[in-house]
């Protein structure tokens, strides 16, 4: 006669509760007390068994039938939550693919119509990703993440001193604005500091060799000023950096 897993599980819950007792009654020394409940118990226990085999056959195989309708019922279920994850991660690569494409033909008439690199398009659109124009845009307690986002992604752009000097020797007039400001504003966070000066220094060197270069001992002072902790968050300079900068760029 086969049991079910229920059964099974009875049994042996039986067979263990028995034997806790059986050593119990061996450690209480033939207390009186403690026999008399101990008798209760195996009393008990014997009632359980005796449930037990007054199941029948029919019984046990009524319980098996309905233990697999569960498990197959189970199964099943299991089967159409894959099968609805696989159809969804078809549709989002779907998705990808077609933004890679808009992307890409975004940037193809950029430079087909507008005369707009690829390299200054992608940073304009990073820098919306921080500015507005009424300012920065408030993230709150995501501010970290975002504008670790922001400078992860220049430093991919911008990955060595060759990218770096095509994109700046290039767009020299727009360096202040969209790529040296939001750059100070990463150095007021002390965890991307580092970072964000490395790429600001390695921009200041590609302008040196721009018709801006006048502009760079301006941008090393505010390297400087943003290392010691001013926060250049609101896209403008100190009063006495603009009037230096104003005066470099009517000296030239």
């Amino acid at each position: 006669m086969n049991l079910t897993i229920q059964e099974v599980i009875a049994i042996v819950g039986v067979l263990a509760a028995f034997l806790t007792a059986l050593v119990s009654l061996i450690g209480l020394r033939w207390n009186k007390q403690a026999l008399e409940a101990k008798d209760a118990q195996l009393s008990s226990l014997k009632q359980q068994l005796d449930a037990l085999r007054d199941r029948t056959p029919a019984e046990l195989q009524k319980q098996m039938v309905a233990l697999r309708d569960l498990m197959e019922s189970e199964v099943s279920r299991l089967q159409k939550s894959l099968e609805d994850s696989n159809e969804l991660l078809r549709s989002k690569a779907t998705e990808v693919s077609d933004q890679k494409r808009a992307v890409a033909t975004m940037l193809g008439y950029g430079r087909l119509f507008f005369g707009i690199d690829d390299g200054e398009l992608l940073v304009r659109r990073l820098h919306e990703l921080l500015y507005t124009r009424s300012g920065p845009i408030d993230y709150g307690e995501q501010e970290l993440a975002i504008w670790s986002f922001y400078l992860n992604a220049v430093r991919l752009v911008m990955s060595n001193d060759e990218a770096c000097s095509g994109i700046v020797s290039r767009n020299p007039e727009w360096m202040l604005d969209y790529l040296i400001k939001p750059l100070l504003a990463c150095m007021r966070l002390r965890s991307i500091r580092k970072p964000a000066r490395e790429v600001l220094e390695r921009v200041c060197a590609a302008m040196e060799r721009t018709p801006f270069s006048h502009e760079v001992p301006v941008y090393l002072e505010a390297i400087e000023r943003a290392e010691g902790g001013f926060e250049f968050l609101g896209g403008s300079f100190p009063d006495d950096l603009r009037v230096r900068l104003r005066s470099a760029k009517n000296a030239v």
